[in-house]
């Protein structure tokens, strides 16, 4: 992973020596006088990476010891005297188990929903590849059977996945390979399924930073074959997500990889589609509170149609059915006002259709927070709107409003009924509900209704997440980081 602070650029034996080094090539000084050959110098961005990577492991290996519930490395043999322990009576192997559950039940609502299409296609052993998801698939599986024992195994994974990726970053040759992204992305998956805590997620965040940085190490051939472009879009959209949230900029290197190759348009349009938008979103969420009148005006013109073009994709690739004769009285007791529910074609077009409808509402709010702003100032800010513009403004801020909550709260049944698991489709509402409960322009029976509705997947569901996002907002804190994980993760 990335280190914030700036490595030593000295010689590998004056680093290990702590000798001030002269810095000269081909060998220093330090080295010449002792009469001792010189290592040389490593390159730089293999020091940031390497260098946070192993602190981070040096950080859960001493939070395991704290808690005297890792003391020690488990073995391939305490491993597997263990989990036949859960399902020998049922005479079902316990990693294809797991793999299974992952691959049709996570996966599909999520930016992982590419692995069970393109799993032969990953150039990795299939033990290791196994290996790498069953961090995050036994989290999972822990949490929906209700066995810590699962959780606990899921957790020395984690540390051996995480001491395989170290050894991997100092060699080029590993780093830029499609399982070291892939096992990146696992462990920040396996970050935010067990973090807890009203705090920023850092661990995610480190690998999310992590994962990009090796985005830019792997250049042009990432886009060469499908796993590489899914990949890319994957930790892109993640780190867009961490940008949005922290109200930072998406770094330029990402949107300037993507328009590098018009290989990522052949994967998907939508991924392109949102990518785009996300990146100008962050921006203008960043420096909105700066901008002159005029250029808010242009920039929310241009997100206004980059929204309208992804909802335009949606209806022409996903639309949604109403489902007429559905009667569901527990759904239909959570809302004041029942609204209906919609039929999707799958737990994935109802999670890209609840993520815009969240995009536009979070839209909605950073224009109505900038019109206000706006008004508020005197002079030229003010001047320089039209009395068209700022009633323009207005519309789109307020007017989408109910339409995107009736879309999210008729997605409800679906998701927690008919998705095949909803388990896990229930959760991927959290972050949708959770934007209409904090949403400025939201009519005060919409937000009741989405704590209502986040209340009930909480306690059905038994997910902390749903429970603890929905008395964030009754409080009227802002909704943290953790919040968003599970939507893009």
């Amino acid at each position: 992973m990335p280190n914030r602070s700036r490595p030593s650029q000295a010689c590998e034996l004056c680093r290990v020596k702590r000798r001030k080094c002269d810095l000269k090539k081909p060998a220093c000084g330090q080295c010449l006088r002792a009469k001792v050959q010189c290592a040389g110098y490593k390159d730089q961005l293999t020091l940031r990476m390497r260098d946070e990577t192993h602190a981070t492991a040096q950080k859960v290996l001493a939070a395991q010891e704290r808690t005297s519930k890792y003391k020690s490395k488990p073995s391939i043999l305490q491993e597997k005297s263990f989990e036949p322990l859960i399902y020998n009576s049922l005479g079902i192997d316990s990693e294809q188990v797991c793999l299974n559950h992952f691959m049709s039940y996570y996966a599909a609502t999520s930016l992982f929903e590419y692995l069970p299409r393109l799993y032969d296609s990953i150039e990795m052993p299939k033990g290791d590849l196994n290996f790498a998801l069953s961090v995050p698939g036994l989290a999972i599986l822990s949490e929906d059977m209700t066995v810590p024992a699962l959780l606990d195994l899921a957790y020395a994974r984690y540390v051996s996945l995480l001491e395989i990726v170290q050894r991997a970053l100092p060699v080029p040759k590993l780093a830029v390979k499609d399982s070291t992204l892939l096992s990146v992305l696992l462990l920040a998956l396996f970050e935010s399924l067990v973090f807890r805590g009203r705090q920023s997620p850092m661990n995610w965040t480190a690998h999310i930073e992590g994962a990009a940085q090796l985005l830019q190490l792997r250049g042009r051939k990432q886009f060469e074959q499908p796993v590489g472009r899914h990949l890319f879009l994957h930790t892109s959209h993640s780190l867009r997500t961490s940008c949005i949230t922290h109200g930072i900029p998406v770094p330029s290197i990402i949107s300037s990889l993507q328009s590098q190759h018009a290989g990522v348009q052949r994967i998907d349009e939508h991924g392109p589609l949102i990518g785009a938008f996300l990146d100008r979103l962050a921006a203008f969420h960043a420096f909105a509170s700066t901008m002159q009148a005029s250029r808010f005006l242009q920039e929310s013109r241009a997100l206004v149609a980059g929204m309208d073009s992804m909802f335009a994709f949606l209806q022409r690739t996903a639309p949604p059915e109403p489902m007429v004769d559905l009667h569901l009285p527990e759904i239909a007791n959570v809302f004041q006002l029942y609204v209906g529910a919609d039929l999707h074609k799958s737990q994935r077009s109802a999670w890209r259709w609840n993520t815009t409808f969240m995009l536009r509402l979070l839209l909605s709010d950073f224009i109505g927070d900038g019109l206000n702003r706006i008004d508020e100032e005197d002079g030229s800010l003010r001047g320089n709107l039209s009395e068209h513009d700022r009633t323009w403004l207005y519309d789109v801020a307020v007017l989408p409003i109910k339409d995107l909550v009736k879309g999210v709260f008729r997605s409800v049944p679906y998701m927690t009924n008919l998705s095949g698991c909803p388990q896990h489709s229930a959760k991927s509402l959290v972050l949708p509900l959770a934007c209409i409960a904090r949403c400025k322009s939201a009519s005060e029976a919409a937000k009741m209704d989405a704590l209502n509705c986040l209340t009930y997947i909480g306690m059905k569901y038994g997910l902390h997440m749903a429970t603890e996002t929905a008395n964030m907002a009754r409080e009227a804190c802002g909704i943290e980081d953790w919040a968003v994980l599970p939507h893009f993760c």
